[in-house]
This record gives structure tokens, C-alpha cells and sequence, in this order.
């Protein structure tokens, strides 16, 4: 008979050292040196993200995000391009619910140089000539891409059904028709509306001096002046609803997408931390309990797992799995199932040794390049997580119990609550579904 090993004592483990200051425009810095790392990386985080979307035109800030690195009052896309390969510098954008991100990554020596053109892009994007064409183009085939594929439609319906009527309901990047209404909207407009440097902030990551960094930023960033006209986006709510099944119909598919969620609650609630230990022995790992039921005791699936997507509102703690057509049902009812165990009674003190361990064991990995400690930089201002989140985290993580765990499970994981989406064959599915007595089974619409 096997037995698991013993978790060891854990090694000392300290977060790179951070210095904060803010530019008399209001523009916030953090500052971590990394010792002995060739790469800096510097990424830029503007406060508003998809939720400051009009609900008529979803995408329009994940557009503008891309498109300010299309060219700038000074430089057209070629010379941005030209400019950014002289240097060797790569840049990327993105947004989140809560915030979007426009970085770079070079050689640490050219940080200046590359700070200039990062500047650049953000206080004066053109959002003209062709290659706003072209992006539309991109974000309206990813669209379509994404339309079709039967993983996204669970996630996505998951999303409108605890969301509905809110921006947090609609695709991240909005909907084919959504990203028309995009290209009518006052881009310029939108762009000066969010971005202002009282609404940024700007990381800093790499073996760098402190005193040349902020000579730099300040070089760079210190002459940008725009007014802050509009403040923090409302945040997500989320409506609870009684247990039922969405069934979305993909005719004569081979399997089916399932999930299965509840409105959670934002990142700085007080359970966070028994949270994330109670999703890790739920779904969250490889041994979860979900995965040790579905894939390795009845062969549902090659996979089953869950998620708490952390925002600063309300988010959502959601189950998901792809199962044959033929167990449909029956994997449903397990998912279920494995929620009213954890609702039932606490998890023992293996379960839990073995999540906490595993927790604190892999932080400090998480954590060895640039672009991974400017990313938790990053979500520490975005989260406005606690000045030492990252240096106690292994010791409060570690200090979860069962009662713990069972007390936030019973709390937040509501199962009479919990809404489930199937994206399948619906003619063969539905009959599956409809032998729980426990739900009901809705077409979607």
C-alpha cells in the first residue's frame, strides 16, 4: 500500500522588495529589483478594464488596449515597430475585468529608451490609418473563432447566467455585434476618458538601480497631463438563482461541455484564504476531489477541475468538465454530488495538509522572472491587496484548518443555488439531465 510523504519543512522565501512612489501627475510607481535577471520588465495598469465597457459596445476597452500600440501622434505603426525592434523591446497589451495592461520586456539597459515608447503609446495612441482595419479584422475572427468553440460557449453562458444584465455577463471582449458598435464608438474620446495618469500605475521589474529608475520614469512619464473624468467603475453583483440545467444545443455533438457555478465573492473578503484552500480540495488540483471522482474513478472524463476567478467584485466559483454524450447525466449528478459532500462535513486533516502544502510549496516558483513578478505587482494594485500579501502568504495559507474550510464551503458554495450549463446534443442529453429530480432542465434561448 502506498503512502504519501510527508511535507517538509518549508525553505525561507522573501518577495523582492518593493519601492512605491507617485509622480506629482498622479501616476503611481512599484519598483522591485531582481538581482541577477538580464530581461526588465515594465508594464503599465490602468484602472477600469472590461467593466468600464458600455454595455453596448463590449470590447471596446480590450480594443483600445491593442490599438494604443498602433501607432502614436509622433511615430505611425511602422516607425513604433522600427523604434521598438531597434531596441529590442516587445510589447503586449491586454485588459482583465478590472484593469488593462500595456507592457514591455527588454534587455535591461534599454529601459529608457523603451519607457519613451511606452509613454508614447499611451498618452498619444492615433487610432487611424489601416491598421485599425486590420485589428478589427483580428478581433472580429478571434470572435467568431471563439463563437464556435463549445468551451467557450459553457464559459461564457456561465458568466451571463450569474451576471445578468451586468458588463460582467457579456464576453470579456464582447460579442461579433458588440465589436461593430466598437468601431462606431469616439475612440479618441473613450481612450482620454481612461486613460490619465492618476489612473496608472507603472511597474517596474529587473537588476536595476532604484535612483536611475525613477530618473527615468520621471523622464518619461513625468510631463503627461490629463484630467481624471471618470472615476472607479461600478462593480459586478451577481444574482443567485434556484438549481437548474441550461442545456445549449450543439446537435450530434460527440460530448458535452459542463459547468456548473455560484457568485463568489471579491478578492479582499476575509475567506479568501480558506477559499482558495476549499476550491484547491474541491477542483483545484490535480488529487481534487472532483478529479479523483470524475477521471480516475469513473472514467467520465480526462479531467475535471474548479476556479474562483478573483476580481475586485463579485466573481464567480465555477466547476467545469467535458464528458461523452452517453454520461452526461451521471457526470452532472456527481459534480453535484461532490459539492453536497464538501457542504456535508469538513475535509480531514489530510485533505487539507496535503492542499496547504501543496499551496505554500509552489508560491515562491510562481515568482522567478521579470514578467511574473511584474504581473503580481500588478494585481497587488489592482486588488489593493495588504503590503505584505506576498511574504505571509505561505505562513496564513499553511495555518488553514478543516473547520476552516467547511465554514467558507457552507457560507459561499450555496448548492441549492448552483447553476449548471450543458453545451451538447441536447435531443440526447436532455433525458440524461432530466433524471435528478434535484434540478431542472432549461433550453437555452
Amino acid at each position: 500500500m502506498s503512502v504519501r510523504p510527508v511535507s517538509g519543512a518549508l525553505r525561507p522565501y522573501a518577495f523582492p522588495p518593493v519601492r512605491r512612489w507617485t509622480l506629482a501627475n498622479g501616476m503611481g510607481v512599484a519598483f522591485a529589483a531582481l538581482p541577477g535577471a538580464a530581461l526588465a520588465r515594465v508594464l503599465a495598469v490602468v484602472d477600469g478594464g472590461a467593466l468600464a465597457d458600455p454595455l453596448t459596445a463590449c470590447g471596446a476597452q480590450a480594443f483600445i488596449a491593442d490599438a494604443v500600440l498602433e501607432g502614436t501622434a509622433t511615430r505611425d505603426a511602422d516607425a513604433f515597430v522600427a523604434a521598438s525592434e531597434g531596441i529590442g523591446a516587445a510589447f503586449d497589451a491586454g485588459v482583465d475585468w478590472d484593469a488593462a495592461y500595456i507592457g514591455s520586456t527588454m534587455l535591461r539597459e534599454h529601459l529608457g529608451a523603451a519607457l519613451i515608447l511606452l509613454a508614447d503609446a499611451l498618452r498619444a495612441p492615433r487610432f487611424a490609418g489601416p491598421e485599425m482595419t486590420r485589428l478589427a479584422d483580428e478581433h472580429r475572427a478571434a470572435r467568431m473563432q471563439a463563437e464556435a468553440e463549445p468551451r467557450t460557449i459553457a464559459d461564457e453562458r456561465m458568466q451571463a447566467l450569474l451576471f445578468p444584465g451586468e458588463r460582467a455577463g457579456a464576453p470579456l471582449g464582447g460579442t461579433t455585434a458588440q465589436l461593430d458598435a466598437v468601431r462606431a464608438l469616439d475612440l479618441a474620446a473613450t481612450h482620454a476618458a481612461h486613460y490619465a495618469p492618476a489612473r496608472t500605475t507603472l511597474v517596474v521589474v529587473g537588476d536595476l538601480d532604484a535612483a536611475a529608475v525613477e530618473a527615468q520614469v520621471a523622464a518619461a512619464f513625468g510631463a503627461w497631463e490629463a484630467p481624471t473624468t471618470t472615476g472607479r467603475v461600478p462593480l459586478p453583483q451577481g444574482t443567485s438563482t434556484a438549481r437548474r440545467i441550461v442545456v445549449v444545443d450543439r446537435a450530434r455533438a460527440a460530448q458535452t461541455e459542463l459547468r456548473a457555478g455560484v457568485i463568489g465573492v471579491p478578492r479582499r473578503h476575509p475567506d479568501y484564504l480558506a477559499l482558495v484552500v476549499a476550491n484547491a480540495i474541491l477542483g483545484g488540483l490535480f488529487g481534487s476531489r472532483l478529479n479523483l471522482n470524475l477521471r480516475e474513478r469513473n472514467a467520465f472524463t480526462y479531467g475535471a477541475r474548479s476556479a474562483i476567478d478573483w476580481r475586485r467584485g463579485a466573481t464567480g466559483w465555477t466547476l467545469s468538465t467535458a464528458v461523452q454524450t452517453d454520461v452526461t447525466g451521471a457526470a452532472c449528478r456527481e459534480m453535484l454530488a461532490e459539492v453536497d459532500a464538501l457542504r456535508a462535513a469538513a475535509p480531514s486533516a489530510d485533505e487539507v495538509e496535503a492542499a496547504t502544502a501543496y499551496l505554500a510549496g509552489v508560491f515562491p516558483i510562481r515568482y522567478e522572472t521579470v514578467d511574473a513578478v511584474a504581473s503580481a505587482l500588478a494585481a497587488s494594485v489592482v486588488l489593493d491587496l495588504e503590503a505584505d500579501y506576498f511574504d505571509t502568504y505561505r505562513d496564513r495559507v499553511r495555518a488553514i484548518r478543516p473547520a476552516d474550510v467547511h465554514r467558507v464551503v457552507r457560507t459561499h458554495l450555496t448548492a441549492e443555488a448552483m447553476v449548471c450549463v450543458a453545451v451538447g446534443d441536447a435531443a440526447a442529453i436532455v433525458p440524461l439531465l432530466e433524471r435528478d429530480a434535484r434540478v431542472s432542465v432549461v433550453r437555452d434561448a
